[in-house]
């Protein structure tokens, strides 16, 4: 099993460079498959039929809750 130390927003202004690289890694080769939309454009949350959430690697370190907040423009971001 890998260690590494999962990466938020919420804590990245502390990772270090490597920790962010090893989180984004181990997302995008655990995941499999990449994030993209209909215009085979990448995205940072899709959901697929089944249900599944693919995210692509910057959408990896943002949490649920956080995207919630995002698509209501709560974060503050934009």
């Amino acid at each position: 099993m890998n260690n590494y130390k999962v990466i938020t927003l919420d804590n990245l202004e502390e990772a270090t460079a490597q920790e962010v690289f090893n989180h984004i890694a181990n997302h995008l080769v655990t995941q499999g498959v990449q994030a993209m939309n209909n215009e085979s454009c990448c995205v940072n949350r899709s959901v697929q039929e089944d249900g599944t959430v693919l995210k692509c690697a910057a959408g990896s370190l943002i949490t649920d809750e956080q995207y919630e907040k995002l698509e209501q423009n709560e974060l503050g971001v934009g």
